[in-house]
């Protein structure tokens, strides 16, 4: 697995994170998750997490209190 690094200078609108060949497994993801969404939200960047399977799109929505 490639560990995957985010660049939070780049002048970007949006960013969108690729699930469709990945799990999420636990709430340490969801965390992870959150706080590089939560990064660029405060330079004014969307994030759109694409490609979750149901089980893992539950998951997700259910440690983050969104579901």
């Amino acid at each position: 697995m490639s560990q995957v690094r985010f660049d939070y200078t780049l002048p970007v609108e949006k960013v969108i994170v690729d699930f469709s060949e990945a799990d999420i497994w636990d709430a340490s993801t969801v965390a992870v998750l959150n706080s590089v969404e939560s990064k660029y939200a405060d330079r004014g960047i969307t994030v759109e997490f694409r490609g979750l399977d149901g089980v893992s799109l539950e998951r997700y929505q259910r440690i983050s209190g969104l579901g």
